[in-house]
C-alpha cells in the first residue's frame, strides 16, 4: 500500500506489483547490464597497479584480489575478479584464471602473468604491465587531443559554409534575378 501511494504520488498509475524471486528479470537485467559495463584500460591500470602493490607488500594472491573487488568501482570487471579470486581459491594459477577471461584479458597480459608466476617476480611484471598500460593511456589522450583540432576547424567550415549556402547565397539569388540575370 506505501508503494502504491508513493508510486501515485510521483504520478505512476500502479497496474500491478509483485515481488520477483532471486534470479528473476531483474537480477538477470542488472547482470546483464553489468556485463556490458566496458572495462577500460584506466580499471585495467589500476587494478594491475593495486595488485603489484599488494604483493610487493607481502600479502597473498587471494587476500589481495578480494580487497581489489571490493575496492573496484566498475561492476563488470569486480564480477570477473570475483571469478578470478573464485578458480585461484580452488588451486589454479593466476595466469589460467586470468586466461579464462580472454575479453578482459587479453593473451599478452596473461603470457606476462605467467612468466612472473613462474619467475618468482609477479609484482615486478605486474608493475610493467600498470606502467605500459598507463602510458599507453597517455598516447591516447594525446591523439585525441591531436584530432580535436582538425575536428573544430572541419565543423567550424561546415556551419559557416552552410551559412553562407542558406543567408547569403538566395541574397545573390534575389539579386541577379531584379537584374534580369541568370
Amino acid at each position: 500500500e506505501q508503494l502504491v501511494e508513493r508510486l501515485r504520488d510521483q504520478g505512476y498509475f500502479v497496474n500491478r506489483i509483485s515481488e520477483i524471486k532471486e534470479g528473476g528479470l531483474y537480477e538477470r537485467l542488472d547482470k546483464a547490464l553489468q556485463q556490458m559495463t566496458p572495462i577500460k584500460l584506466k580499471d585495467l591500470s589500476i587494478f594491475a597497479r593495486l595488485l603489484s602493490t599488494m604483493i610487493n607488500a607481502g600479502l597473498p594472491i587471494l587476500r589481495s584480489l578480494r580487497i581489489i573487488v571490493k575496492q573496484t568501482e566498475n561492476p563488470h570487471l569486480a564480477e570477473v575478479l570475483q571469478d578470478v579470486a573464485k578458480m585461484v581459491e580452488e588451486g589454479y594459477s593466476l595466469s589460467y584464471a586470468m586466461g579464462q577471461n580472454p575479453k578482459v584479458f587479453d593473451s599478452l597480459i596473461v603470457s606476462l602473468i605467467k612468466s612472473g608466476e613462474e619467475s618468482g617476480s609477479l609484482d615486478i611484471v605486474l608493475d610493467r604491465i600498470a606502467h605500459d598500460m598507463e602510458r599507453e593511456m597517455e598516447i591516447r589522450q594525446n591523439v585525441q587531443a591531436g584530432i580535436r583540432y582538425p575536428v573544430i576547424i572541419l565543423t567550424a567550415a561546415f556551419i559557416i559554409v552552410s551559412l553562407i549556402m542558406w543567408l547569403v547565397v538566395p541574397q545573390f539569388v534575389e539579386i541577379f534575378r531584379s537584374m534580369n540575370a541568370e
